[in-house]
């Protein structure tokens, strides 16, 4: 088990190519409010109706249930961690729910909160979601990237809202220590390197970095993403937290 004893976060969101088909953005970002580590990143899926509306509508509702305490039918047993096959049914639950608003739509799902004294990450699409964590010798070392559900081709294989049962990728962890975490769309995490996200990170000082701090290396991510020739819409979320 490990405290929260400190928390940072920043970000940039829906950052495209100027003349862009995606310029208007189908990216939401959702996070709780003060003393509540809940955060979620939505990307709509650009070929459908009205996958911007969706992804903004499900990124506020899965915040909600996403802040609230585990329900015991979603508890693994005789564990405290989520039982990921509850959980997949519920986000068929809401996808279905959200169908209803916004026909034939989908959505990409990220998130991230500390909960029950563990840092949690959770993921359902082919955006990204990655953990590192602060060696006192090394500085910033990647820890984790969970999977993506993509073909060959690189398009998504499960979406939020799609006639598919989601199956959601899941990491936690109560290692003490500075850990962050990033949350990011395709448009961005399909043109950065994992050298890339470190050499951002190893700018950041050893006392807790603040919201401007991480926003400028959540930019400067976005700007390489863009230099690379990504033309769909981008998104980085950068989540700093410390944990005793």
């Amino acid at each position: 088990m490990a405290r929260l004893a400190g928390l940072s976060w920043g970000l940039t969101v829906n950052q495209a190519q100027p003349g862009s088909l995606h310029a208007k953005g189908y990216d939401a970002f959702a996070t709780g409010a003060p003393g509540q580590p809940v955060f979620v990143l939505c990307d709509g899926a650009n070929g459908t109706p009205r996958g911007g509306e969706f992804a903004q509508a499900l990124s506020g509702k899965f915040l909600q249930s996403f802040s609230e305490p585990l329900a015991r039918a979603d508890r693994q047993p005789n564990r405290q961690s989520v039982d990921l096959v509850a959980l997949g049914r519920r986000l068929d639950e809401l996808g279905q729910f959200l169908d209803l608003q916004f026909t034939d739509s989908a959505s990409t799902l990220t998130a991230a909160r500390y909960h029950e004294e563990r840092l949690q990450l959770m993921q359902v699409g082919d955006s990204h979601a990655l953990a590192f964590r602060r060696s006192m010798i090394r500085g910033w070392q990647h820890v984790t990237s969970l999977g993506r559900h993509q073909n060959q081709a690189g398009r998504p294989t499960q979406l939020i809202g799609a006639p598919l049962p989601v199956q959601p990728f899941w990491y936690e962890t109560d290692e003490p220590g500075d850990w962050v975490v990033a949350l990011m769309t395709d448009g961005a995490g399909d043109f950065l390197e994992l050298a890339d996200l470190v050499d951002q990170l190893q700018l950041l000082g050893r006392s807790q970095p603040s919201l401007s701090d991480l926003s400028f290396c959540a930019q400067s991510l976005s700007q390489t993403a863009l230099a690379r020739s990504s033309d769909d819409d981008i998104s980085v979320v950068l989540i700093w937290m410390r944990l005793d």
